[in-house]
């Protein structure tokens, strides 16, 4: 609907699209609720779907550098734009990465269906874990090449980012109460 107001004139878009946001200000997102919290809190992270899948994550500020970019640049309009993101991980090995940050080892559960199915029915957070689950089945990788060839623009390396997220946490202890 946007791209075709922005085809008729009436609005001036772009779109810009991620896959599962982490970093600053995220605490309410997937990779928020069921990683970093949970890996902070000395808890076991919570994986849906294969676990050892490839799966594009997307840092919030590389999010936010696309965004500014695609408002600054008139050949930006009227396309989607998959946002540069640091190489695909299977999200056990993301977890992983989590953990070796904080200096601690590795607490993986892969919660099956029916547990989501079951957990779903009084927690709104596991509810929507179980939403996203099916996106964890298959390996889910942006190909943010036509992007980079228009716009140029590296992305934030995995620990870097997973750095700046744990420091954000640290900072932000009250983020582990945040529900989506």
């Amino acid at each position: 609907m946007l791209l075709e107001a922005h085809a008729a004139g009436r609005v001036c878009a772009a779109v810009a699209r991620g896959s599962d946001l982490f970093g600053p200000w995220t605490g309410a997102s997937l990779l928020g609720r069921q990683v970093f919290a949970r890996a902070i809190a000395g808890r076991a992270v919570q994986l849906p779907g294969n676990p050892e899948l490839a799966h594009t994550v997307t840092y919030v500020d590389d999010f936010a550098r696309v965004l500014i970019t695609l408002g600054e640049r008139d050949e930006a309009l009227g396309r989607v734009w998959h946002v540069p993101s640091a190489e695909p991980l299977s999200p056990r090995r993301f977890a992983e990465l989590v953990f070796e940050s904080l200096g601690a080892a590795p607490r993986i559960a892969v919660p099956g269906r029916a547990r989501l199915v079951l957990h779903g029915l009084v927690d709104p957070a596991a509810r929507a874990l179980r939403t996203t689950a099916k996106c964890f089945e298959r390996p889910f990788v942006l190909d943010h090449g036509r992007y980079r060839a228009a716009f140029g623009g590296a992305c934030t390396p995995h620990p870097e980012a997973i750095r700046a997220t744990l420091e954000w946490w640290r900072a932000n202890p009250e983020a582990a109460r945040m529900r989506a």
